[in-house]
């Protein structure tokens, strides 16, 4: 009997596993089909998506109109409840006209970068009547030696939102704000990002090539001309459409280097308490830009937002991917060396992205 017991036993343990096995096998296999279900849906959805390009003279809010900045009716969508922590003195005092206005994106603690660009290409943008500012938010970790810094140079603007990648259209609004405040007498102003290395000389010869009929509505750079929002769920630059509803972005310039007029600069600065704030500062200037009815002037051949490249340095406006300040030295020394005129950067350096000895 009790032999029996224990046979039956055994019997009942190896069925219950086997039914558990395959209970857990066919969950398995349920989990595999969900999986499978989502990916070729993800995957579906993301082919499907339109390239048909829309967005030349309309991206949205199409009841949008600003036939007249000195009286704009609409009511403000954006605040900027931000008071300056940082604000320098007499930056632009003591001249008639401030002819280029660097303004420099930069992280709070970003003291590397800060100081190759002061000890080189800084000094040609702060020469004359010429000037350069570093804008920034806050934090608090740096905040001491931020202070530090900005007594001794002079030159940084800091408002007391947070730093961070989500902050930067923030930054573009305390720099236009802060242009218009203290800064009215500027005649152009130059944004880059703080990893951007300028040839100054270049970019002084290409503002003076501009046509007078076209400096009214100066918006120049590297355009990007068709843009689609990323949909991509995975990818760092996902965009909702809870977010960002339309099809399509305006075209835009990055802001790693963007070249604006005066009356450009109040222009946007009137008009974007009224458009729907975009977290990427590039694409937002280019919703504000389309709206004031501006395009963009395109100088791709002259910007270079790449992977670094020294060996174009001579040829282009601004270089990106400057980490280090022997980065930043050994840049100044090439573009030092030799100073090309908008004619010999169009004949030498564009043929076929070949550089001849200069």
């Amino acid at each position: 009997m009790k032999s029996f017991i224990v046979n039956l036993a055994v019997r009942y343990q190896h069925t219950w596993q086997t039914k558990t096995s395959l209970r857990n096998f066919r969950q398995f296999l349920f989990v595999i089909l969900i999986f499978c279900i989502i990916t070729t849906w993800y995957f579906f959805n993301m082919s499907r998506r339109s390239y048909v390009y829309t967005c030349e003279s309309d991206f949205g809010y199409s009841k949008l109109k600003f036939d007249n900045l000195d009286n704009i009716t609409d009511t403000p969508v954006n605040s900027h409840p931000y008071s300056h922590t940082i604000l320098p003195k007499s930056v632009c005092d003591g001249f008639t006209e401030i002819y280029l206005l660097t303004v420099v994106k930069s992280a709070a603690w970003n003291f590397h970068k800060r100081n190759g660009i002061r000890q080189t290409w800084g000094q040609d943008s702060n020469s004359g009547n010429r000037k350069m500012i570093f804008i920034l938010a806050y934090n608090e970790e740096f905040q001491q030696r931020v202070q530090a810094e900005a007594q001794q140079y002079n030159d940084i603007v800091q408002e007391n939102f947070l730093d961070n990648y989500w902050s930067n259209a923030l930054k573009m609004e305390m720099a236009f704000t802060w242009i218009t405040n203290f800064c009215k007498n500027v005649r152009y102003a130059a944004f880059v990002d703080d990893d951007m290395y300028v040839n100054v000389p270049n970019a002084l010869n290409y503002l003076r090539s501009i046509d007078e009929k076209k400096i009214e509505n100066l918006y120049s750079g590297l355009v990007v001309e068709k843009p689609f929002p990323t949909r991509d769920y995975f990818n760092k630059h996902y965009v909702s459409r809870q977010k960002y509803p339309f099809n399509c972005f305006p075209p835009y310039i990055p802001t790693g280097s963007v070249f604006f007029s005066k009356a450009v600069i109040h222009k946007i600065q009137k008009v974007m308490p009224y458009i729907p704030r975009f977290h990427e500062d590039d694409v937002y200037i280019g919703f504000v830009i389309q709206k004031l009815g501006i395009t963009p002037s395109k100088i791709n051949f002259l910007i270079r937002l790449d992977k670094s490249n020294m060996k174009f340095v001579p040829c282009l406006i601004s270089d990106h991917g400057y980490t280090t300040l022997e980065m930043f030295q050994s840049a100044h020394a090439i573009t030092h060396s030799k100073k090309l005129s908008v004619e010999l950067i169009l004949d030498v350096c564009t043929q076929n992205d070949a550089i001849k000895e200069l």
